[in-house]
């Protein structure tokens, strides 16, 4: 099942800067499994905030909230999570 995910920012204030620079390698490392174990379909910036768009593939509910809580920064991000009916274009 496809998932949209909306991720939003918000560092604390008053960390050091290094802890967010080693929590941003940590995120992308992960995102980057995720992307090559194929549950990310889809990982998009979003331009002029710290900010980016995913579309999972994700076979069980649970998963998701397993994912996503994972992600060091988790503590920091309001996320929207959308699940995706299947498509309704012509041919599929």
């Amino acid at each position: 099942m496809l998932f949209s995910v909306r991720r939003k920012v918000y560092p604390p204030v008053g960390v050091a800067k290094g802890a967010i620079d080693r929590f941003k390698v940590e995120k992308t490392a992960g995102a980057h499994g995720l992307q090559r174990a194929g549950g990310a379909r889809h990982l998009r910036r979003i331009v002029g905030a710290y900010a980016n768009l995913s579309v999972l593939n994700i076979e069980r509910f649970d998963e998701v909230d397993t994912i996503l809580s994972s992600s060091t920064l988790f503590p920091f991000v309001a996320m929207e999570v959308v699940p995706c009916p299947p498509s309704s274009a012509i041919g599929t």
